[in-house]
């Protein structure tokens, strides 16, 4: 009986020394592991907000976290409701987005008042709602959405980007980032990014004296891969008739003046002539 006891005993005191080398261990390496390479610790430590996927590479500089929202938005397949606010007006929408096969698909409803709805597909932006449907040439809806979310900022000049740290958007962890203007001929912007799926969260656009311009805030947001469901009735949706913007191709619509200075970090992206008769038609 004394026998067994001692190796009872014995094989109880291995136990507990393997258990207190296994902690000593995990306490002593790195956030880093070899067996895990794509982990990459958050900034700041994240205790205690939520864990970031492994499967994410999570940025590290302002520019960073810019980049990941765009691309974000453009290959997540995700569903906000959000309100947004232009000037006095103000209003509620959901917005639908997929990613399949290098193409976008995208439903922007609105939730107020009379129902209008808009459609991305193929490169084709479609209108529907109580006036005559119609499409536009267009790989972005840019109705009722922050700009910010398509800007290409490898190429944005003029501005300083600033982390100013995190906070809590519908219920989701946010990055805090400002994008400071380096002139007077700018906006700036207040972005709050998802620190786990990057996508926008809320977005405030300011003049130079700092009063807000536009407000985006989301009250919802889902990273789902069944929002790929909506490719199927989008693809299949009969769109109505695309509209060229700008029909008068000619010699003479062609302005034959050019401004002799714009502000670094301006280019022309459009320019054309009209007459006054046709717009007050």
């Amino acid at each position: 009986m004394k026998k067994q006891t001692i190796i009872t005993f014995l094989f109880s005191l291995f136990l507990a020394l393997t258990a207190w080398a296994q902690s000593s261990v995990s306490h002593d390496q790195p956030a880093e592991s070899s067996k895990n390479p794509h982990h990459t610790q958050t900034l700041g430590d994240a205790q205690p907000f939520a864990n970031v996927p492994a499967t994410r590479i999570q940025p590290r500089t302002p520019l960073d976290y810019l980049k990941a929202m765009t691309f974000a938005h453009q290959t997540e397949n995700f569903e906000q409701l959000y309100i947004i606010q232009q000037g006095e007006n103000v209003d509620s929408l959901r917005y639908r987005h997929a990613f399949w096969k290098g193409k976008e698909y995208a439903q922007l409803l609105k939730l107020d008042d009379v129902r209008e709805e808009i459609i991305l597909r193929d490169g084709t932006v479609s209108y529907f709602g109580d006036f005559q449907p119609f499409s536009l040439k267009s790989a972005m809806i840019l109705d009722n959405l922050p700009a910010v979310i398509y800007a290409n900022f490898d190429t944005l000049e003029g501005y300083n980007f600033i982390d100013a740290g995190r906070t809590r958007v519908a219920d989701r962890v946010a990055r805090v980032i400002r994008i400071v203007p380096r002139d007077d001929f700018r906006y700036q912007y207040r972005l709050w990014i998802d620190e786990e799926n990057h996508l926008l969260l809320r977005s405030e656009l300011l003049d130079r004296d700092g009063v807000v311009l536009e407000q985006f805030r989301v009250v919802q947001s889902q990273v789902d891969e069944q929002l790929l469901y909506i490719i199927e009735p989008i693809s299949t949706l009969i769109l109505p008739t695309l509209i060229n913007p700008n029909p008068h191709n000619s010699k003479e619509d062609t302005l034959t003046w050019y401004p002799k200075w714009i502000p670094n970090g301006f280019k022309e992206m459009a320019s054309g002539r009209q007459s006054l008769s046709e717009i007050l038609r």
